[in-house]
């Protein structure tokens, strides 16, 4: 499955690994060490996670601010997410 950098994307967790992380959504960022960089919003602040390949899909939302509310933050969908 191919994701664009800035889509949001739903967490499907099918390991220990990330059962974790399992219904989280987020936006992917791209790939790292052979899996899928995801940034996810958690309460107050980003969170980074490394997804295994299949453990992703396509969502039409992501959780968090709204994409104004990013973009008047200063949130970037094509770099790092503000600190």
């Amino acid at each position: 499955m191919d994701f664009r950098r800035g889509e949001p994307v739903l967490i499907t967790s099918k390991s220990q690994w990330t059962a974790f992380v399992d219904g989280w959504r987020g936006f992917y960022r791209g790939e790292e060490a052979g899996h899928h960089v995801v940034h996810c919003w958690d309460e107050e602040m980003w969170k980074r996670f490394l997804i295994p390949h299949g453990e992703l899909v396509h969502t039409p939302h992501a959780p968090g601010p709204s994409a104004v509310a990013l973009a008047a933050a200063g949130y970037d969908f094509l770099s790092e997410p503000v600190q």
